[in-house]
């Protein structure tokens, strides 16, 4: 029987007391036993510290890390660096995971020799669990395996959206790979960096993760701009793909088009970023005469980018 290799899962954590008994809980009663758990307390100020040294105590398993603030992506490097399992996982702590995950993650990685395997996710959203649609689930462009790079053309164009959570990866993965340290959207850079490096990464037909959506996390807290983040990783992806990956500018204009969009129509909405209109919708110009609009634009952006283009305030109206 081949030996069964330690899967290392990343679990940084900052301000999440009222949810990390519920995510550790769900890692360590995995029917694949041979993990390491890696709690990251990123300096988190209140009682999540004394939960992780007591998740520590109660199962051998549990390795837990204290450090100064740095943030999420700083956390996870962190426990990649210190990972002894051939095999990486991250989860985020205010989410959790299926009691299988990481033996069907496991499994498939082994047998197909891909380089990541990702699985399905689900929602959770006030108690309410739905499917996800646009991870892996539906999207009938996503093949069970793909290349990296068909992976890369997929998600830079945003016909799919991506995460680094509902995955396992080969260790070797983050050879010369980290997260970008102190941005957020951290995810999209790190993949787009990591897909040319890797031969093969597959899918399953699995709802594994269990993904909770909150006010109060980076992702829902506008105090936070995690939209000034998105676009600016995308103009330096951008940038790159001029100098280097050309067949892929129409995708990522696109992208940046409908990320655009959406951070207009925040914009609109809240005064406090009222003062950055101008020059969004500056750039917002340059990209509308650089695409061809009939033929390049997905019909769902069609009225949103004209209503934008041209009666910004009427679109913040019936938005």
């Amino acid at each position: 029987m081949q030996e069964k290799k330690i899967v290392s899962i990343i679990v940084p954590i900052y301000k999440v007391e009222q949810y990390m008994d519920e995510c550790i809980t769900s890692i360590v009663n995995q029917t694949y036993s041979n993990i390491e758990i890696i709690l990251v307390d990123d300096g988190s100020p209140d009682n999540c510290p004394r939960k992780c040294d007591d998740w520590g105590k109660a199962d051998e398993r549990v390795v837990v890390y204290h450090k100064k603030n740095g943030g999420l992506s700083d956390a996870r490097n962190y426990g990649i660096e210190v990972a002894k399992g051939d095999f990486i996982m991250f989860v985020d702590s205010d989410d959790y995971i299926a009691r299988e995950m990481v033996e069907k993650l496991y499994s498939s990685i082994i047998d197909s020799d891909a380089d990541i395997v990702g699985c399905k996710i689900n929602t959770v959203t006030n108690g309410v669990v739905s499917e996800y649609d646009k991870i892996g689930n539906k999207n009938k462009k996503l093949t069970p395996i793909m290349t990296g790079l068909d992976y890369l053309k997929l998600f830079v164009a945003g016909e799919i959206e991506n995460a680094s959570w509902n995955k396992i990866y080969k260790k070797s993965c983050f050879d010369t790979i980290r997260f970008r340290k102190g941005r957020n959207n951290e995810d999209f850079l790190m993949f787009y960096e990591l897909c040319p490096e890797i031969k093969k990464i597959a899918f399953i037909d699995y709802y594994g993760y269990f993904y909770r959506q909150r006010e109060g996390s980076i992702v829902h807290d506008v105090n936070n701009f995690l939209y000034f983040d998105i676009i600016k990783n995308i103009e330096e992806i951008k940038a790159d793909i001029i100098k280097n990956r050309p067949y892929l500018l129409k995708s990522i204009k696109i992208k940046e088009l409908e990320e655009r969009i959406v951070f207009m129509k925040l914009v609109l909405k809240r005064r406090k970023l009222c003062l950055y209109f101008s020059e969004f919708l500056q750039n917002y110009v340059k990209l509308w005469k650089s695409i061809n609009i009939a033929k390049e634009l997905p019909p769902i952006y069609k009225r949103p980018f004209y209503l934008l283009r041209y009666f910004p305030i009427f679109y913040s109206l019936k938005s």
